[in-house]
């Protein structure tokens, strides 16, 4: 009985992977999304049915067989779907990414020294790639989206690297003192400004050149102005000082949170439907974004009213202190690995 149900199951399976091989992408993500796959995964072996009080080792030795069936089943993932690149005589893995953008001209992966792990990536149809860099803090359970990532080219990146690979240890010592001046309470606004003068890569990799105090006419006069390596396009920025609320105790939104809001959108706004003159001036405005840097260490009802502000314009968005610095901290980070892995993902088209 028990032969005849295991040669039922085979080709059962082997039909079933026929008819996922005739399915197009769309009907494979329909079919993802109805859980099958998890189903028939959790089939052969389910770790979370172990009942309370047995142990780990006894749980194995009971399912034996269906336990190494699933890391056989972990190395065919790791050996049909991942692709292995060598560069400077090092093996990296390019591997798929279970989240994947809107844009269906673009696709994520993974890149790394171990397969399913690695720096975020997105490959283009037009043939540029580029590499993430998370641009805000996630707290604990927190969800999120690709909005959550800066993505820079690999032309960016490497122009980056020689700029930043020497300035490593000056780039966490900003950060350093940026982190002293919140932890000591600080109010002054200058002071923060003159750190993010000082420390312009701190507002994005993506940006060539920070501008201060750059008039757009002489109501309109943004604390900064990002020039893009990509496409010389420019982005407003705006800073307050960080400790000032975001909520009234009635639970609205606070005069002095409104009036920065509406300061960033009336910029970006004015730069958008001004830009053949501000051309003119020299300052060129495309598709602009207004970033506003407000708020650290907000309760969560001040923060999810923060996101909820950030998501009602797609051109304005907001950053937390606490974004500003875990940007920073993530810009190093990818810096220093970028650096020892000598990008490998320029490698991985050949």
């Amino acid at each position: 009985m028990g032969t005849y149900k295991a040669n039922e199951a085979i080709l059962q399976a082997r039909a079933l992977a026929e008819l996922l091989g005739r399915l197009s992408d769309d009907d494979l993500v329909v079919f993802d999304a109805s859980g099958a796959i998890n189903d028939l995964v959790k089939g052969i072996f389910d770790a979370t049915k172990r009942p309370d009080g047995e142990r780990i080792g006894d749980y194995l030795l009971r399912h034996k067989r269906r336990a190494t069936i699933a890391a056989h089943l972990r190395l065919a993932l790791v050996r049909l779907h991942t692709f292995k690149v060598v560069h400077d005589g090092k093996d990296y893995f390019l591997s798929p990414n279970p989240m994947q953008p809107p844009n269906p001209d673009a696709v994520y992966f993974l890149e790394g020294e171990e397969a399913f792990a690695g720096f975020l990536g997105v490959y283009r149809k037009d043939g540029t790639m580029g590499f993430a860099i998370l641009n805000r803090d996630i707290g604990p359970g927190e969800s999120f989206d690709d909005s959550a990532f800066d993505f820079i080219t690999i032309d960016e990146v490497n122009e980056r690297m020689k700029q930043r690979r020497k300035t490593l240890p000056l780039m966490q010592q900003a950060i350093d003192r940026l982190k002293n001046l919140l932890q000591g309470g600080v109010t002054d606004e200058s002071q923060y400004q003159q750190w993010f003068q000082e420390n312009p890569w701190s507002l994005g990799l993506k940006y060539e050149s920070i501008e201060p105090h750059k008039k757009l006419d002489d109501k309109n006069v943004p604390d900064y102005l990002g020039v893009r390596v990509t496409d010389k396009d420019r982005d407003l920025f705006e800073i307050e000082q960080p400790f000032k609320p975001v909520l009234t105790k009635a639970g609205d939104y606070c005069q002095e949170f409104n009036q920065a809001w509406n300061q960033a959108e009336r910029y970006r706004t004015f730069a958008y439907e001004n830009r053949q003159y501000l051309s003119d001036k020299g300052l060129r405005f495309v598709a602009p974004h207004s970033i506003l840097i407000y708020g650290y260490n907000l309760t969560p009802e001040d923060l999810k009213a923060f996101r909820d502000k950030s998501r009602a314009n797609p051109h304005v968005q907001m950053m937390t202190y606490n974004d500003v610095i875990a940007f920073a901290e993530n810009t190093v980070e990818t810096v220093r690995r970028l650096g020892q892995n000598a990008m490998a993902g320029t490698k991985t088209e050949k």
